[in-house]
C-alpha cells in the first residue's frame, strides 16, 4: 500500500484538556436530559420499565433500608444500581423526580469518562475535540439517553464495562492494579449480572501479559493463524496470569453466586419463567450487523486495515466473510416477537425479504460487520486486539443467553467498542480528507441518532403512574 506523506497541519492553539472536552459532553447531555427529568416526562418503553420495575424496586429499598430483602424485588437485574439510588435518596425522602436526577448521574459519569479517555488519546496530535465527536453517538443513542432520563440500571452497567475494559487496556496488570479491576468487576456484576462476561478480557490480558513485551505497533501477521497459535499456546506463566485474573474476579463471582442461591436462579423468582423461556442464538449475527451499520460512519478509522487485507490478506478477508455468513445462516434471524427478535433493526429487516426465516438484511450486514471488525482489529497492537476480541466473544456469548435480542442491549456496547478501537490506534499521518472523515462521520452518526431518539420518544404514548405497582411500598414507610 502506498505510504501517506501528507502530515497534519500544526495547530495554532494548544489542544483542549481532556477534562474540558468531557465537561462539554456532560453539559450537552445534562441540557438534553433536564426537561424530561424535571417535568417527570413519561413516554415509551423505558418509561414503562421505570414505572413498573425499577422505580418500585428503588422505592421498596428506600422503605426497607438498611435491612433490604433481596430475595424477590421488581427488577430482573442485580440490585446494585437500585440500592445506590435508594441510599442516596432516602435521607431526604426523595420522590420520583429526585430519584431520576440521582439516576442521571450514572449516565453523566459514563459519558464524561468515555469522552475524557478518547480526548486524552487524541490530544497528543492536536485533535482533542475528536474525542467529543466519536463519543456523540453514545450520548445520542436512544438506549443510552433513555437509561439516563428514566430509572434504568443499564448505564450503570455500561459504566462498569467501560471501567473494566479501560483498566485492562491501560497496560500490563501488575501489583496494586489488580485491586481496582477486582472492585470494578464486583460493582459491574452487582449492577447487571449478565456482564460477568467482562471477566473474559481480564483473563486474556493477564494470559498475554505473561508473554508479551509492552504494547507496540500492530504486527504484519495480525489476525493470522500464526498469531493465534502463539497467543493461545499455554505456558506456565500464562496459566499463572490467568489464575490471578480469576482471583480478581472471585468477589464478583461470590456476590453473584450468593444472589443466585437466594433467588434459586439467575433472576429474582418473579422473572424466572419469562427469562428462562428462550435464548438468542442470533446474538452473533445481530452484533456484527450493528458493527456494520455503525462502523460505516467510522470508516475513517478502519479503512487502512480494510485496504491492507483486501490487497494482501485474502485469507483473512474470506475467513471474516465466512464467520459473518455462518452467524446469519445457522440461526433464524427473521422478526419474531416470540423469540425476542423485535424492535429497531429487526423491524427494518421485517420489511425486507426473508427466506427460510433468515433475514436477507442480517445476511448482508453480518459478513460486512465481520470484515469491518477484522479490518479495525488489524490496526491495533496484539494485546489490545485479543483483549477486545475476548470482550466481543464474551459479550455475544452472554447475550445469547438472554431471552430478548433487543437492540437496547447491544447498541451501547457496539458504540463503546468503536470508541475503544479508534482510541487504541497508534497516531498516523493521514491526508486532510481522512482526518476530517474521522470526526465528521461519527458526528453525523450522532446527529442521526439524536433525530431518531427525538422522533421515537415524541411519537411514543404518554403514561401515568400506576396507583400501586407490584413490589412498591409507600415512600412514607421510609421515614
Amino acid at each position: 500500500m502506498a505510504s501517506v506523506t501528507v502530515l497534519p497541519s500544526p495547530s495554532s492553539t494548544s489542544p483542549p484538556r481532556p477534562w474540558v472536552v468531557a465537561a462539554v459532553m456532560i453539559a450537552i447531555s445534562l441540557a438534553a436530559s433536564a426537561w424530561p427529568v424535571a417535568t417527570d416526562w413519561l413516554v415509551g418503553r423505558a418509561a414503562y420499565d421505570h414505572l413498573h420495575y425499577h422505580l418500585p424496586a428503588v422505592q421498596r429499598f428506600m422503605a426497607e433500608l438498611p435491612g433490604v430483602d433481596l430475595v424477590d424485588y421488581a427488577s430482573a437485574t442485580t440490585p446494585g444500581y437500585h440500592l445506590i439510588v435508594a441510599a442516596v435518596g432516602r435521607p431526604a425522602g426523595t420522590g420520583p423526580v429526585g430519584l431520576r436526577w440521582i439516576g442521571l448521574a450514572f449516565t453523566l459519569v459514563l459519558l464524561g469518562c468515555v469522552t475524557a479517555w478518547a480526548s486524552r488519546r487524541f490530544s497528543q496530535d492536536g485533535h482533542g475535540w475528536t474525542g467529543l465527536a466519536i463519543t456523540l453517538p453514545m450520548a445520542a443513542s436512544l438506549y443510552v439517553y433513555s437509561s439516563g432520563v428514566w430509572l434504568l440500571p443499564d448505564n450503570a452497567g455500561w459504566l462498569g464495562v467501560w471501567a473494566v475494559l479501560t483498566l485492562v487496556l491501560a497496560g500490563p496488570i501488575k501489583g496494586a492494579r489488580w485491586l481496582p479491576i477486582a472492585i470494578a468487576l464486583a460493582a459491574l456484576v452487582m449492577a447487571r449480572q449478565i456482564h460477568l462476561w467482562a471477566l473474559a478480557p481480564v483473563i486474556v490480558a493477564a494470559w498475554l501479559d505473561a508473554c508479551l513485551r509492552p504494547q507496540g505497533e500492530p504486527t504484519r501477521d495480525a489476525m493470522s493463524l500464526a498469531e493465534a497459535r502463539a497467543v493461545l499456546a499455554p505456558t506456565r506463566n500464562k496459566i499463572i496470569g490467568a489464575t490471578k485474573a480469576l482471583g480478581a474476579g472471585l468477589p464478583a463471582i461470590v456476590l453473584l453466586g450468593a444472589l443466585v442461591v437466594m433467588w434459586g436462579g439467575l433472576v429474582p423468582p418473579r422473572f424466572a419463567g419469562f427469562h428462562a423461556s428462550t435464548m438468542s442464538p442470533a446474538a452473533g449475527a445481530f452484533f456484527l450487523s450493528l458493527v456494520a451499520g455503525f462502523g460505516a460512519f467510522f470508516i475513517g478509522w478502519w479503512w487502512r486495515g480494510f485496504i491492507a487485507i483486501l490487497r494482501a490478506r485474502k485469507g483473512l478477508l474470506i475467513a471474516a466473510l465466512g464467520v459473518g455468513a455462518l452467524s446469519a445462516l445457522l440461526p433464524e434471524t427473521s422478526y419474531s416477537l416470540e423469540a425476542g427478535r423485535y424492535g429497531a433493526l429487526w423491524s427494518v429487516g421485517a420489511r425486507l425479504p426473508v427466506i427460510a426465516d433468515r433475514s436477507l438484511l442480517i445476511l448482508a450486514l453480518a459478513p460486512a460487520g465481520a470484515v469491518v471488525l477484522a479490518s479495525w482489529l488489524t490496526l491495533v497492537d496484539v494485546r489490545t486486539r485479543w483483549v477486545l476480541l475476548a470482550a466481543c466473544a464474551g459479550f455475544v456469548a452472554a447475550s445469547s443467553t438472554n431471552s430478548i435480542a433487543g437492540q437496547r442491549y447491544y447498541e451501547p456496547m457496539v458504540l463503546m467498542l468503536c470508541v475503544l478501537l479508534a482510541g487504541s490506534q497508534p497516531p498516523t499521518c493521514e491526508v486532510a480528507h481522512i482526518r476530517t472523515l474521522r470526526w465528521l462521520g461519527p458526528a453525523v452518526l450522532g446527529l442521526v441518532l439524536a433525530v431518531l431518539t427525538t422522533a421515537t420518544l415524541t411519537r411514543s404514548g404518554t403514561m401515568g403512574y400506576p396507583e400501586q405497582p407490584e413490589g412498591t411500598k409507600p415512600l412514607t414507610a421510609a421515614a
